[in-house]
């Protein structure tokens, strides 16, 4: 295999990177149908509590749905910030590109840059993980807080001897483990994984 040839001082991880995250802006522009919420309740709550937040809080004291604070407040600040189109693609973008670089790096550090970079491109292509992304329901955070947490807790674990770094990035991949469980209890399940 040719090496692909670099500007001096870039890193080699550039354009594997870039790569993958113009697949995501491809499969926007081509195919926007995925990013956008399907008929059903509990997404449609959520997406409330992103439009509606104060109202929701107290309007809906009690349940559980507003509980899931790692999820809500992302999508309440995004569609503060932006219109409600707007909103929803970078909310989308925001989970898609923290699970698929999440995967990106930890792969890359145990198997290489090319097995890290197909694996990626399946993953952008898998159409459970774009359904997972796509709506207004937790999975999809859920999906990408732990695989962050589980680049930080290997970045960590690589870092030992510098032990300012390690316990910077462990204390990262915890704060995201807790988002993730934060967002969907369920996965206190994969707990033992970590």
């Amino acid at each position: 295999p040719v090496p692909i040839r670099l500007h001096r001082g870039a890193p080699e991880w550039l354009p594997p990177v870039v790569a993958i995250l113009l697949v995501s802006l491809i499969q926007i522009g081509s195919s926007p149908a995925w990013i956008f919420t399907p008929d059903g309740f509990d997404q449609w709550f959520y997406h409330g509590y992103f439009l509606h937040l104060r109202h929701h809080i107290v309007a809906f004291e009690g349940y559980y749905f507003g509980t899931r604070l790692a999820w809500i407040l992302p999508g309440y600040i995004a569609h503060s910030l932006f219109s409600p189109l707007v909103a929803n693609v970078l909310l989308r973008l925001y989970v898609y590109w923290m699970a698929v670089l999440s995967a990106f790096f930890l792969i890359r550090r145990s198997f290489g840059i090319r097995c890290a970079l197909v694996s990626c491109l399946l993953l952008c292509s898998y159409a459970d993980f774009l359904s997972a992304v796509g709506w207004d329901y937790v999975d999809g955070a859920g999906i990408a807080y732990s695989l962050l947490s589980l680049e930080e807790l290997g970045a960590a674990a690589i870092a030992f001897r510098d032990r300012r770094s390690a316990m910077w990035r462990a204390m990262f991949a915890g704060a995201a483990f807790a988002a993730a469980v934060h967002s969907n209890l369920v996965l206190v399940a994969f707990s033992p994984v970590l």
